[in-house]
């Protein structure tokens, strides 16, 4: 693998005990590392170590706000109150 800033991403060994045997997320390995989530992500991917899904519990909420009240009457909201789903 080519050289790169963060040398964490480069130890496959490393990356495999955080991720498969700690159940750390990618998210926090990039903590760890101060590198970017697509970059800590991207590594596992180079490696080949397979990537989890995210769990409902962690997605965050979608949160729209239509203001259009004709749009808003056909989707089944109020204008210009937010909804979170």
């Amino acid at each position: 693998m080519a050289a790169r800033r963060y040398l964490q991403l480069d130890d496959r060994a490393w990356l495999h005990h955080l991720y498969v045997e700690e159940q750390r997320s990618y998210r926090s390995i990039a903590a760890i590392v101060g590198c970017t989530p697509s970059a800590a992500r991207s590594a596992l991917r180079v490696y080949g170590i397979p990537t989890r899904a995210i769990s409902p519990g962690t997605r965050r909420p979608i949160r729209a706000t239509v203001r259009d009240p004709v749009l808003a009457a056909r989707l089944g909201m109020v204008a210009g109150k937010e909804v979170i789903a």
